[in-house]
């Protein structure tokens, strides 16, 4: 590694940090860093990376394929990736915790255990005031003022009825998962319990963040199995070391239904041929986090 380093000037280190920076779509910034031992691919998304093309993130969820199929064909997709949790194996089945398409809810039963909320609106990136803290403190939403970010539908029914009529009002979609950090609190509080759950499972981030001014979606990929707390912190870290400013970290889904395709400038590549499950395929998908543009 070191020879590399020296002969060809691939690598640029600071501290732990490790970047090595890969081919670059005209609309996703590909790189993979490495941060004490692990490896991640990132792929970073800005709102209009070259101009009068604009970046578009949009959740397809009930006949996630079929829909996903209609906008191939309409527009270029550069990720799709598997979101939220499901309740059943199956391609029909919902979502676990709330969840809507386009303004139609397919379940409002908030899950208790997930504390974020991922809305969407198919006319650009996820914007950090469409992420919904769950675990937040109650008495924040002022309906005068409509802001809706500080809205906590899980426990408060008045505010679940204001959450669910801008959902429909607004045509927008929504999933819920695990928030993993948030700007709102200490890097104590958000990880003060790393080896909860699992560890044998692969993790993948979806992060929002700001650099150099910028809003930025990203979405952090590690096959690497470990604690999902324990990754998060790590990606925390390294991000933050990167010169980001991280403002939330959620969870996406690498269970059963474990995807990833990403545009390597030619077509739709799938960095999952070898899927331990059938369940895998994007043919099976229950739900999907989509990035395209037009």
């Amino acid at each position: 590694l070191l020879v590399l380093v020296i002969l060809f000037g691939l690598f640029s280190s600071s501290g732990n940090l490790t970047n090595k920076k890969s081919s670059v779509h005209s609309y996703i910034n590909k790189s993979k860093l490495f941060y004490h031992d692990m490896d991640f691919d990132l792929y970073e998304f800005v709102s209009q990376p070259v101009p009068g093309k604009r970046v578009k993130v949009t959740y397809l969820v009930h006949d996630a394929f079929e829909k996903f199929k209609q906008l191939k064909a309409e527009k270029t997709i550069l990720l799709v990736t598997a979101a939220s949790f499901t309740s059943t194996f199956f391609y029909q089945g919902t979502p676990i915790g709330l969840c809507a398409y386009e303004g139609e809810f397919l379940n409002k039963m908030p899950d208790q255990d997930m504390d974020g909320l991922v809305v969407t609106n198919s006319e650009g990136l996820i914007p950090a005031n469409y992420i919904f803290d769950l675990d937040s403190p109650l008495g924040k939403f002022d309906i005068q003022a409509k802001n809706y970010s500080q809205l906590n539908p899980r426990e408060n029914i008045l505010e679940s009825y204001y959450f669910q009529n801008w959902i429909e009002e607004k045509g927008l979609s929504v999933f819920q998962t695990q928030l993993l950090y948030t700007q709102s609190k200490s890097v104590e509080e958000n990880f003060h319990e790393l080896n909860a759950g699992s560890s044998h499972s692969a993790r993948r981030f979806l992060v929002l963040a700001q650099k150099n001014g910028i809003s930025r979606n990203v979405i952090v990929d590690s096959k690497q199995s470990d604690y999902i707390m324990k990754t998060a912190k790590e990606v925390y870290g390294m991000l933050t070391e990167s010169g980001y400013d991280v403002q939330f970290i959620l969870n996406l889904d690498t269970g059963s239904k474990n995807l990833l395709y990403v545009n390597n400038g030619n077509h739709l590549e799938n960095l999952l041929p070898n899927a331990t499950t059938q369940l895998a395929r994007i043919e099976r998908a229950s739900n999907l986090l989509v990035f395209y543009y037009e």
